[in-house]
């Protein structure tokens, strides 16, 4: 970690925030003057599970994963983080150390905003109370519909269901309807996130690849067929 000359300024990264933007000026403003720019390399960590540090993170450029890690030496991508995505909000109101890895996926600017001024704005702001509640609700009805979903579904469903959330999150389409998932994430990744091995991943990412339903572009995957693809969810 270290810091650096704003590629992107603090001000930018903290107003990009979707759910610091119900906050007043004033309040944005002292936000903004105590908190600071952080630059990360792709792998590197942002915090370590169960660390205890004194700020909350906006991205500002790039992406991070949250990552479980198990005895076993295996690890699980629970959630992905980008542009104007704040996390580590509900640890610092919880007052509890951080419940999952944080990793840079890319190269991430993040704005490093202090625990206490993102404490006392919740505590101020009944619109970002609100706010959060909605957020977190939407999440976790999102991930319980997610795990009942994928418990009984197939290797392919899985994957394919795991693609959908990300279009749905990350996902830019070009004129000719072919939609490029931003977040460059290799077949590990998609693996840890549909419970599956890397090598089943690979097999059915190869073979859709061959029916022309995904292609890899640098360090990315597009869906050139989605119509195709969400056919898997429906199997």
């Amino acid at each position: 970690m270290e810091s650096i000359t704003e590629e992107l300024s603090v001000s930018e990264i903290v107003k990009s925030s979707r759910l610091l933007d119900c906050l007043s000026e004033e309040t944005l403003a002292q936000m903004i003057e105590s908190s600071e720019s952080l630059v990360f390399k792709r792998g590197e960590t942002v915090w370590y599970t169960g660390k205890e540090v004194d700020y909350v993170c906006i991205v500002g450029s790039g992406f991070v994963k949250m990552v479980r890690s198990f005895s076993s030496g295996q690890e699980v991508t629970a959630e992905i983080h980008g542009p104007g995505q704040l996390f580590g909000m509900l640890g610092t109101i919880q007052g509890c150390g951080c419940p999952l890895e944080a990793r840079a996926v890319t190269r991430v600017q993040l704005a490093a905003v202090p625990k206490e001024k993102a404490l006392d704005a919740y505590m101020t702001s009944i619109q970002l109370k609100d706010k959060l509640i909605q957020i977190s609700a939407e999440r976790m009805h999102q991930k319980v519909d997610l795990v009942a979903q994928m418990a009984t579904a197939s290797v392919e469903e899985r994957i394919a269901m795991i693609l959908y959330s990300l279009v749905e999150h990350f996902g830019k389409e070009d004129s000719n309807g072919v939609i490029d998932i931003l977040v460059p994430l290799a077949r590990q990744d998609i693996a840890e996130m549909a419970g599956t091995t890397v090598e089943s991943t690979i097999r059915v990412m190869s073979r859709w690849q061959k029916e022309g339903i995904v292609a890899g572009r640098i360090k990315r995957i597009c869906i050139c067929n989605p119509d195709a693809l969400w056919q898997h969810l429906k199997s």
